[in-house]
């Protein structure tokens, strides 16, 4: 039985990491996970995670002491847009775990920031749509990327 001699060939210490992170993702409990087969389900793993421990923190504490609407709004938006859930104004609302009259003027200033767009529902004109923007996309898929 002939040995290979390891030490001519240096170690790939960054390559070893990146086969181990596919092989094995862990939860936020320590217990093994199914790997994340691509980078759109670990964002949307990453973005829903956020999103419940912002429900859980405002549960225990009350949530009134950490309104961030504006971010809630983003969060609940870029979960709908990577799962491909078309979210009225009402949901979003909900989403923004805020009063309505709070979420529909943060949804405002998402807009005129071009962070938000609107649409009309095509049968029902009483309703609209809210989803976010490419650029809005981006910037959130570039922050959870540093997650």
């Amino acid at each position: 039985m002939s040995r290979i001699d390891h030490s001519a060939s240096p170690i790939d210490f960054g390559r070893i990491r990146a086969v181990a992170e596919q092989l094995l993702v862990l939860g936020d409990d320590g217990a093994a996970r199914a790997p994340a087969t691509t980078m759109r389900q670990r964002r949307l793993a990453k973005a829903e995670r956020l999103y419940a421990r912002r429900r859980r923190r405002d549960a225990l504490f009350g949530g009134a002491l950490f309104g961030e609407p504006a971010w809630d709004l983003l969060l609940d938006l870029y979960v709908a847009a990577l799962t491909g859930r078309r979210v009225c104004v009402q949901s979003a609302c909900v989403g923004a775990a805020a009063p309505t009259t709070t979420a529909i003027r943060y949804l405002g200033l998402l807009e005129d920031r071009g962070l938000v767009a609107s649409e009309p529902d095509e049968f029902d004109m009483r309703r609209r749509f809210v989803r976010l923007t490419e650029q809005a996309q981006r910037l959130i898929t570039r922050l959870l990327d540093e997650y």
